[in-house]
């Protein structure tokens, strides 16, 4: 009977380890969402960026074509 106690004993303790480790894991888990969450919103950020910056771009494009098609209008009136 004692040889059965003794393999009963490592059950157990493999038992707790996998209990104790399952928080570390979740833990572990989110540590890596938050990364990949700040990896993408750094991404995010110059994507904005570029956008930002060929909208501004197009502004003056936009009020040059206002400018033409007034121009237009008004010739073809007179």
């Amino acid at each position: 009977m004692k040889g059965v106690d003794e393999q009963n004993e490592p059950m157990k303790t493999c038992v707790r380890a996998k209990k104790t480790s399952r928080p570390k894991d979740i833990l572990l888990t989110m540590e890596e969402r938050v990364v990949n969450l700040e990896e993408y919103m750094r991404d995010m950020r110059e994507t904005l960026e570029v956008v930002k910056g060929r909208t501004t771009k197009l502004d003056p494009m936009k009020e040059q074509l206002r400018e033409m098609v007034l121009e237009s209008l008004g010739s073809n009136v007179e």
